[in-house]
């Protein structure tokens, strides 16, 4: 693996401790902190595990980031071959896509990687969840007080992601809650960035506007992770030179708390415009209290949605729009008890079934199941849209 982040180090001095976290802290913005284009271009590849180029690394440094990057290497091929190349492949088949498309993805952690190789043509993705992104963590250049810790437990997240193709939410909750440098969804998703083919060209802390009408840099002290609740990366692909924004959003999508957050609610109509993706989403949405104003807004909005077993139910899915069902159901995940006797029904009797050649979602007796719905014409001419 080429080496490539010296400058990164080197931008900062060499008073005190050298600091890994002086490459993250380039994120906030590349003419703030003095820093160029290739530093930050040298961060997002070091962190995705990709190139560590300069001779002004540290030795022990260098070989760590090296050792991390085949790791991760590893792991992020094992997810292609199973996950991500056959997901690309069918997605520009069975996906109707657009240059220029907002992909709305609620319950989503840090999972990028899955909207963007559904949808490859997007210049924006808005990626929802109740975590903190938080603010890009200090981490210390030496052997053993954060590089020892951080990159075996990147390591680990990669390589479960690699297997399952998504994040278990109590997972993403012990982030929220140990603290440290492995704290937040920064560093994952500028991993995912990384391996998808951008560079970070900056990233700023970000909040919802007063009147919801779309999101404001946050005014707050950029030291405090409150203030990076939520981030806005600004990517450019390293192959063709497209911009695309990621924007990781902090909502709690829970009724009670939009209902206190009028501004969220307004923003979240806007965002349900776009393409919809849902996956592994824990049957929230199917409840009959707790998540009905995001389904709703889904419902009403949603250009189109991919999304599996454990989103919008297949009853009310079919009402306002027209699906397509791929792989197999017979029931939902042990871990859930949340029966769709409709969706099994459509499993059993529909005959325009078609295979589907990836893994998404929850593991299940008969594998996958996915479902990509357009919107009825009636709804189209008929429903009012959601509106703020």
């Amino acid at each position: 693996m080429t080496r490539h982040l010296g400058s990164c180090f080197l931008a900062f001095g060499t008073r005190g401790p050298l600091v890994l976290g002086a490459l993250l802290l380039p994120l906030v913005s590349s003419s703030a902190l003095g820093q160029d284009a290739p530093t930050l271009q040298a961060l997002t590849r070091a962190i995705g595990g990709i190139s560590v180029d300069d001779p002004g690394i540290p030795k022990d440094c260098a070989k760590r980031l090296e050792h991390y990057g085949h790791k991760v290497g590893r792991s992020w091929d094992r997810y292609m071959q199973r996950i991500g190349t056959p997901a690309r492949a069918w997605a520009e088949q069975e996906l109707p896509q657009e240059p220029g498309d907002t992909v709305f993805y609620p319950f989503s952690g840090p999972d990028f990687v899955t909207a963007h190789r559904l949808y490859p043509k997007a210049s924006r993705f808005i990626l929802v969840s109740r975590q903190w992104a938080k603010r890009p963590p200090s981490i210390t250049a030496g052997p053993t007080r954060c590089l020892g810790t951080l990159l075996p437990r990147m390591q680990d997240a990669v390589a479960l992601f690699s297997v399952r193709g998504f994040f278990k939410t109590v997972e993403l909750n012990m982030r929220e809650s140990v603290g440290g440098a492995f704290d937040g969804f920064t560093w994952t998703l500028v991993f995912f960035a990384a391996r998808e083919g951008f560079d970070v060209l900056d990233a700023t802390p970000m909040r919802i506007r007063s009147d919801g009408a779309d999101l404001e840099p946050h005014p707050g002290n950029p030291k405090l992770d409150e203030t990076w609740a939520s981030v806005r990366f600004h990517l450019r692909h390293r192959e063709d030179g497209r911009d695309v924004i990621l924007d990781y959003v902090s909502v709690n999508l829970l009724d009670t708390l939009l209902d206190r957050h009028p501004e969220q609610r307004t923003w979240l109509a806007n965002a349900s415009r776009g393409r919809v993706v849902l996956k592994a989403a824990s049957h929230l949405m199917q409840q009959q209290k707790g998540f009905t104003t995001i389904r709703t807004l889904l419902l009403d909005n949603a250009r189109s949605i991919v999304q599996d077993e454990t989103a919008i139910p297949y009853q009310m899915l079919q009402e306002r729009f027209q699906t397509r069902l791929y792989g197999g159901y017979v029931s939902e995940n042990m871990a859930f008890a949340a029966p769709q006797p409709l969706l099994e029904a459509a499993y059993r009797t529909r005959t325009d079934i078609q295979p589907l050649p990836f893994k998404y979602g929850y593991r299940k007796e008969v594998g996958s199941c996915l479902m990509v719905a357009t919107p009825l014409e009636s709804r189209v001419a008929g429903q009012p849209r959601s509106r703020p």
